[in-house]
């Protein structure tokens, strides 16, 4: 299961993207684009070992690390949590 400190682990220390807090709206920021959210998505696959369902994902689903760790969970099973 994801928190939000992996989340936010995994966007500033792999995809460089400063993160000002868990409800930081990433994509108004212009920090998470289309290229982004594929690396955001295999670099969570990465760490949870898990294969992601990217069609059932949408950009407005993963615009904050809040929004990220309940979409992520809700597809690997689990629930979203804040860590």
């Amino acid at each position: 299961m994801m928190t939000v400190d992996d989340v936010i682990d995994l966007l500033e220390n792999q995809l460089f993207v400063l993160v000002d807090g868990p409800d930081d709206d990433l994509v108004e920021r212009g920090e998470l684009d289309s290229l982004r959210f594929v690396e955001l998505l295999l670099g969570i696959e990465s760490l949870t070992g898990e294969r992601l369902s990217p069609q059932h994902l949408d950009l407005d689903d993963l615009r904050t690390p809040n929004l990220i760790v309940k979409a992520i969970n809700a597809q690997l099973g689990g629930e979203g949590s804040a860590g």
